[in-house]
């Protein structure tokens, strides 16, 4: 049995069983579901409809997305094999780096987020040889509050609820 266990080579980043290389080595980590929640981001009007729906837009007021991000590199591969974590991004630090760069986010749809985190994830972390994100869009409706002078119900501007309805979801 001992002589059937797969090595990984440090050198080679090939990982050999029984003496033959079977596949080219990388390692793989990363943080799931970071809720992320940004109010008031650049509004996306004037889309074009199509039959299937009637989306025309949104107003941003609350842009929320729940963000997966997985790295890859042989970079990491030390971490699994000796031990050493020197070039481990802990994935706390990935949920902080993600927090982060939605403050500092100036499009309008999830996926120009996702785009935008990727980019700074690289050009930020030389480790990183490659990520994928992953985001699932929340969405939100105004809440309907009591209106003034006991007059039904209006939509807030300030407190929301969350729809069940259809959501977006990207990968790159």
């Amino acid at each position: 049995m001992q002589n059937r266990a797969a090595a990984i080579s440090r050198q080679s980043c090939a990982l050999n069983w029984e003496g033959r290389t079977v596949i080219d080595a990388t390692a793989s980590y990363g943080k799931s579901q970071v809720a992320v929640y940004r109010t008031y981001a650049q509004p996306l009007h004037d889309i074009r409809t199509i039959p299937e729906s009637s989306y025309a837009g949104d107003d941003n007021h609350l842009f929320a997305q729940e963000v997966d991000v997985e790295v890859f590199g042989r970079n990491f591969l030390p971490a699994y094999t000796d031990g050493d974590n020197s070039n481990v991004v802990a994935t706390d630090t990935m949920k902080n780096f993600i927090l982060r760069e939605a403050l500092d986010f100036d499009g309008a749809t999830p996926e120009q987020f996702l785009w935008q985190l990727g980019q700074r994830f690289l050009s930020t972390y030389a480790v990183m040889e490659g990520l994928r994100i992953t985001g699932r869009q929340l969405c939100f409706s105004p809440a309907r509050v009591p209106a003034a002078g006991n007059a039904g119900f209006e939509p807030s501007s300030v407190l929301f609820e969350q729809r069940g309805d259809d959501r977006g979801f990207a990968c790159l």
